[in-house]
């Protein structure tokens, strides 16, 4: 079971290829996508891409739980 530790931080989810889900935190203008992996007990950055403005203000916090 997943800790909410980090999910008070993720804007949204997008589901990946590798049966993960990754959480996606907007900040600055950036996306920063993440994986929490509780096997290793570390926070996996798998990317950072520029935040698309106009999807960042209409999805912020729409995800949020």
């Amino acid at each position: 079971m997943r800790g909410d530790s980090m999910l008070k931080f993720a804007d949204f989810r997008e589901p990946e290829s590798n049966a993960h889900t990754l959480d996606v935190h907007i900040h600055c203008g950036f996306a920063i996508y993440y994986w929490d992996d509780l096997a290793d007990r570390h926070i996996k950055v798998l990317r950072i891409r520029r935040a698309d403005v106009r999807f960042a203000v209409v999805s912020a916090g729409a995800g949020r739980r």
